[in-house]
């Protein structure tokens, strides 16, 4: 095809000249700035890659956690296989997502096995760890205080969040980054119990406990406290001869309370030494209504007697709504068998000496839900999410950072709270907001006022709200997902 010019259009020049290729003008710069921008693409892409590979070279991050396994019960409760089997799950799923900030992360588990030395000894060591950034458990209070007693300066100098299972508030209120995951018997145990004594009319309590026990010689001492308005007829405070009671200081403790003739008897000797001090009752029949700090299940267990008369706990037993569908599909789909935690002997307690200790009926077959087996899993679960809070903590801070940026990144985190008023929401990483409680407990028990909590955590746990007299259910939506509790309960009704 020819044009009045004669220009041929074929891509080629046709005229005096000689022939050439037409060339849009813009194409060199289109290929150098295509050029350049893959450049940019591949060196952004090998930053990356060393930044990745770089951050995968260093040591894994650690978090300390804290078991002890029992060696004087019959059989096992299963809670140290519990929660060392579902954080390492949880830690394995951390693992295959990325880790943090592209680092592995490893738990180190500790096991005291009860003894006051090694609890101290694995506190130590895991604060020596550089890589460290988070310490989760330590329970019993004795321990705990001994541990705290011995390395209190160094946890709190160390600035590693530490998640505990600690009771009473006192042991660490030194350490501002301790927090805990049980109840506390400060600010909870101890207003329920005055409040439940009120609430009942209840006007000549005794209280019996362990002389050399914190956690109970804490209790009968805040009880008898001007501040809960508990006027006790009656305070005995036992003295074990290894772990049993002395016959003669039973005696002398029911014909005490048979003259004073109490309302209520509040035992906080341990669930595993109720029986005898019950059978004591019955015999002599002194049956008035019994509190316990345990729970009546492990008493029954124990062998105690038929009692007449009521008997009243206050124990947390497990998470709220624990067995969902979730749950449901992870047990079939992982199988029964890993999920039975409790029921294993310990040869080694001295009740299989003395023969205290009885084997169990063949025809027993394990039960994903026993309650005892439930409790585990509670437990085992309260840890994994643990691990799983921190670890979704740390993913925000700056990539690069080196463990003692990593812990303050933490602990800033897990301090994150706004106070939550009475219908108002709250949103925190951890701990329990004791604000709200005391807002429940301010109302009238007789006036049978609603307590209304409405709240809302991040990542938390709905053991924090179990905590208020396990008034809150909570819907779990999803292994992490955050947890909206929205619950009314007139609380005058519990009781």
């Amino acid at each position: 095809m020819r044009g009045a010019n004669g220009l041929e259009w074929s891509g080629n020049l046709i005229g005096s000249r000689a022939k050439t290729r037409l060339t849009p003008r813009w194409l060199p710069a289109a290929i150098l700035g295509a050029c350049m921008c893959i450049g940019m693409v591949l060196q952004a892409v090998s930053a990356q890659a060393q930044a990745d590979a770089a951050a995968a070279a260093q040591p894994p991050l650690s978090i300390a956690v804290f078991v002890s396994s029992p060696t004087d019960q019959c059989f096992d409760a299963g809670i140290v296989p519990a929660i060392k089997q579902l954080a390492t799950a949880e830690q394995d799923r951390i693992n295959a997502a990325g880790g943090i900030l592209r680092r592995k992360l490893q738990l180190q588990f500790f096991d005291d096995k009860q003894q006051p030395e090694q609890t101290i000894a694995n506190v130590r060591a895991a604060l020596a760890n550089p890589q460290t950034v988070g310490m989760i458990g330590l329970s019993q209070t004795a321990r705990a205080k001994a541990t705290f007693d011995a390395l209190g300066t160094e946890i709190g100098a160390s600035g590693i969040p530490f998640l505990s299972d600690i009771t009473l508030n006192s042991i660490f209120a030194k350490q501002t980054n301790v927090f805990t995951m049980r109840p506390s018997q400060d600010d909870e145990r101890i207003p329920v119990m005055a409040a439940f004594i009120r609430a009942r009319s209840i006007h000549r309590p005794a209280f019996v406990g362990l002389k050399d026990s914190l956690v109970s010689a804490s209790l009968g001492d805040a009880l008898k406290s001007a501040e809960t308005g508990v006027d006790l007829i009656a305070d005995h405070r036992l003295t074990l001869l290894k772990d049993e009671f002395d016959p003669t200081a039973i005696a002398a403790l029911v014909a005490d309370l048979k003259q004073k003739d109490p309302d209520l008897v509040i035992l906080a000797i341990g669930s595993s030494r109720v029986a005898p001090v019950m059978a004591a009752f019955v015999a002599a029949g002194l049956t008035p209504p019994i509190f316990l700090t345990g729970r009546i299940e492990t008493v029954l267990e124990g062998g105690a007697p038929e009692y007449p008369g009521d008997i009243f706990q206050l124990a947390w037993d497990d998470l709220p709504d624990i067995f969902s569908d979730r749950l449901r599909e992870r047990i079939v789909r992982n199988g029964l068998d890993r999920w039975v935690f409790e029921g294993a002997k310990i040869p080694t307690a001295p009740g299989w000496k003395t023969g205290a200790c009885k084997p169990r009926p063949e025809t027993v077959v394990p039960d994903v839900l026993d309650s005892r087996n439930m409790r585990a899993i509670g437990r085992g679960t309260q840890y994994a999410d643990m691990v799983a809070l921190m670890a979704d903590a740390l993913k925000t801070a700056e990539p690069g950072a080196k463990p003692a940026g990593l812990r303050s990144h933490l602990l800033a985190q897990l301090k994150m709270q706004v106070a939550c008023m009475m219908s108002g929401v709250a949103q925190g990483h951890i701990g329990f907001l004791r604000q709200l409680v005391r807002k429940c407990l301010a109302h009238d028990f007789h006036q049978r006022l609603p307590c209304c909590l409405c709240c809302q955590y991040e990542r938390c746990h709905p053991r924090h709200l179990a905590a208020c007299q396990q008034a809150a259910r909570c819907r779990v939506g999803g292994p992490h997902d955050a947890i909206g509790i929205n619950h009314q309960h007139t609380i005058g009704e519990r009781f």
